[in-house]
């Protein structure tokens, strides 16, 4: 999950090593920037002034907001869009799976967003790597690893 996009894969394990199902794996143009976009509009209705430049990192290192030396309560707003936006993507992702999302035995969530809407997603026996950010990165070389490894044997 990235700040433009949230990739999503299914795989389906074979002799121990985890590949691909390409028709179900994608992108969809949903990501960190709806919660953004959805953050200055909440807080441009409650204030009548412009967002600052860096609300939505404000907000994600939970610094408290003001507006005219005044501390901004918008928690109940910043929550409900965090799950309107995972409802969105789940949604979203669950529509292209179909009957695939039951059989799903583990969800790894990836990507700096994930720590942002973890919680929020509704998918199954959800795992977020310790460093999230790169572990797309990491989870791509360790298939291929896992590929090469079970076609050498």
């Amino acid at each position: 999950m990235g700040y433009y996009t949230t990739d999503y894969l299914l795989f389906q394990v074979m002799e121990g090593a985890p590949y691909p199902v390409a028709e179900l794996c994608g992108s969809l143009d949903s990501g960190v920037h709806l919660i953004s976009r959805a953050l200055t509009a909440a807080y441009e209705e409650k204030t009548g002034a412009i967002a600052p430049k860096f609300l939505l990192n404000d907000v994600m290192l939970n610094k408290p907001l003001y507006f005219n030396g005044q501390k901004l309560e918008m928690w109940d707003e910043i929550l409900a869009i965090y799950e309107k936006t995972a409802f969105q993507i789940t949604q979203e992702i669950a529509s292209i799976w179909g009957k695939e999302v039951d059989l799903i035995n583990q969800t790894i969530l990836a990507g700096g967003g994930s720590i942002l809407l973890g919680r929020y997603l509704d998918f199954p026996n959800k795992t977020i790597p310790a460093d999230p950010v790169f572990a797309n990165t990491e989870g791509f070389l360790g298939m291929m690893a896992g590929q090469v490894e079970a076609k050498a044997q």
